[in-house]
């Protein structure tokens, strides 16, 4: 990972083939969020919706993770996920 000034992030995308998965860690400070999802159909399908096949984007996802880092302690403070007809944000107290 490389750092610019107190940011970094390090992202990994994976097609499988169906889907592209994206993860990613991002840490800016004492702020540390961990993402995940599948977030669109793969590259290799030409026309996803033309011809009969498993992949819904309906289907698509993301969940983050928020955590912060106060010197010590790394806390989670939110978790949000959007996607499959639904979104819920959490939010954790001290």
């Amino acid at each position: 990972m490389n750092w610019h000034k107190d940011t970094t992030l390090y992202k990994i995308p994976v097609d499988d083939g169906f889907a592209v998965n994206i993860t990613h860690l991002r840490i800016n400070g004492g702020e540390v969020i961990l993402s995940t999802g599948d977030i669109k159909h793969s590259e290799i399908m030409e026309e996803p919706f033309k011809y009969a096949n498993d992949y819904y984007s309906e289907s698509e996802h993301s969940s983050s993770w928020i955590f912060k880092f106060d010197g010590e302690k790394l806390r989670l403070v939110e978790h949000m996920i959007a996607g499959l007809f639904t979104y819920v944000e959490i939010k954790f107290l001290a």
